[in-house]
Order: C-alpha cells, then sequence, then structure tokens
C-alpha cells in the first residue's frame, strides 16, 4: 500500500503570482511564514527577571512549548499537534543552547519563554494561562534589547501568517516583513 498522503514544497518569493506554476500542477496553498527584520534601536526595559534555562527546567519547559503552540499546530495541520517530545534528543538540544534560551517564571510555573541568538529571536511563546497580559509585548523588548546587546543590527523573526496576533505585536514593536515563504501540498489521488 502507499502511505504517501502529500508532497510538500515550500518557495521563497515575494510574490505570490509566481506561484501559478505549482498551483497548475495541482498544490494547494498550506501556510505562509514570514520572515520579519527588526533593525531598531533599544525598546523601553521592562521589569520582568528572565533567567536562563537549565536543565531542571526541562520537563515544564517542554510542557509549555507543547501546550503554547498546539492550537496553532492543529490549526494549520502541524503534524504532531505536540510538538518538542521531551525525549533524551530534545534534552540535549536544549543543554547545547541553554546561554540562549530565557524563561519567565511564575512562583514555579513556566509563564513565557523565548530564544535569542546572535541575529534571530526564536521559539516565542507565552502559555495559554498567562496569555492577554501584555507579557509577549515585554518579553520582545527583552529579546530585542538582549539581541541588541550581544551586537545585532539586524534581528530575524519568523511568523505564520495565520498567527495574526503575533504578526501585528512584531510589527507594534518595529520588525518589517523581508521575505515570506510560500508552503504548498500536493496530495496523493488515493487520500
Amino acid at each position: 500500500t502507499n502511505d504517501l498522503k502529500f508532497i510538500s514544497t515550500k518557495v521563497e518569493t515575494n510574490h505570490e503570482d509566481s506561484l501559478t506554476f505549482f498551483h497548475d500542477k495541482g498544490f494547494k496553498q498550506w501556510y505562509t511564514e514570514r520572515i520579519l527584520r527588526y533593525s531598531g534601536k533599544r525598546l523601553p526595559e521592562i521589569e520582568l527577571q528572565f533567567i536562563k534555562y537549565k536543565s531542571e527546567y526541562f520537563e515544564r519547559y517542554v510542557e509549555a512549548i507543547r501546550s503554547s503552540f498546539y492550537e496553532l499546530r492543529r490549526a494549520n495541520d502541524f503534524k504532531p499537534y505536540f510538538c518538542c517530545e521531551p525525549n533524551e534528543a530534545k534534552r540535549n538540544e536544549l543543554e547545547n543552547n541553554k546561554d540562549n534560551i530565557y524563561l519567565l517564571l511564575d512562583g514555579e510555573k513556566l509563564a513565557a519563554s523565548v530564544t535569542v541568538n546572535k541575529g534571530s529571536i526564536d521559539n516565542v511563546f507565552v502559555t495559554p494561562e498567562y496569555q492577554g497580559g501584555g507579557i509577549g509585548k515585554k518579553m520582545m523588548s527583552f529579546a530585542v534589547n538582549t539581541a541588541i546587546d550581544s551586537g545585532s543590527n539586524n534581528i530575524l523573526l519568523n511568523a505564520i501568517e495565520r498567527n495574526v496576533r503575533a504578526l501585528h505585536l512584531y510589527e507594534s514593536l518595529g520588525f518589517h516583513i523581508v521575505r515570506s515563504m510560500y508552503y504548498l501540498r500536493l496530495f496523493s489521488k488515493s487520500s
């Protein structure tokens, strides 16, 4: 039996009409990733205290990122819907990047996290329980300032187009869309 459900491809372009070739071949739009850039000055200082990731936070981190991205992943058919498997490979990945991962704790609860690498911000999330209270904006100010302090003049960040709240937040802070990646799928005849 053929288990192939679909073939996916990504196309980087700033002109949606260049996707005609793929649409003519039967590919359907899946999702669009926006690449944003910040090249401004430091943002206002914030009063939240972020700490660097430590291995003792592994289980809390994995649970937090899984719950934070579940709805977005489900809505966009990103399987598995629960990302970030709690396995040894993930533990090693986090441990190897621990100096770049920042956590916001509320007592023992992990409220938010962001990864700041040289020239990029990634894995931005606020857990569902803490969303809507302004933590995301404050965390992004912290992340931008941390990147600038480490010598980055241009900071890149990716977001899914359907994550409208995140895109509005990033743009309100001075990020601008510089590129688009279109993901398309061609489904097999049997699915």
